[in-house]
């Protein structure tokens, strides 16, 4: 009996595979912003945000959201007496907190203050991070996102 081959061996596929990946890979058109980081950003910034609206309430005191240019700040106003004037230290790691946004572009207010009872004293609030809008309710100082696409 002969033995006639009638398909690729599974080497030959592999390698094809292999090469066929290794040549869209190198021309397909490259991003140089992915939307995974734009993502995983913009949903690190609502967590930041609802993290200052926490430390208000949960501290009492009137904490100050600050941004320049790509970069969020938070500090304590002061107010009531027994919070001093200073940046927001991370009970661990003793670093001030702060975050920069490296991917997307943060516009919107420069800044707002959360009162003792976690509303923000300018009323609503918005950053815009490229096509999201993170607004901060003026009632509660709720922080939520919402697609703008």
């Amino acid at each position: 009996m002969q033995y006639t081959s009638r398909g690729f061996s599974l080497l030959e596929l592999i390698l094809v595979l292999l090469l066929m990946g290794i040549i869209m890979g190198y021309f397909l058109p490259r991003s140089p912003i992915n939307t995974f980081h734009l993502y995983t950003e913009t949903q690190a910034v609502l967590h930041w945000l609802q993290r200052a609206h926490r430390l208000s309430l949960q501290l009492g005191c009137q904490v100050r959201v600050q941004r320049t240019n790509n970069q969020l700040s938070l500090h304590y106003n002061g107010t009531p007496t027994y919070c001093k004037v200073s940046d927001v230290v991370d009970p661990i790691t003793g670093q001030v907190i702060d975050m920069t946004v490296h991917y997307a572009i943060l516009s919107g207010t420069t800044g707002w203050t959360y009162t003792t009872l976690g509303k923000p004293i300018e009323g609503q609030q918005a950053l815009f991070l490229n096509e999201h809008t993170i607004h901060i309710e003026a009632e509660t100082g709720a922080v939520w996102i919402i697609d703008n696409e």
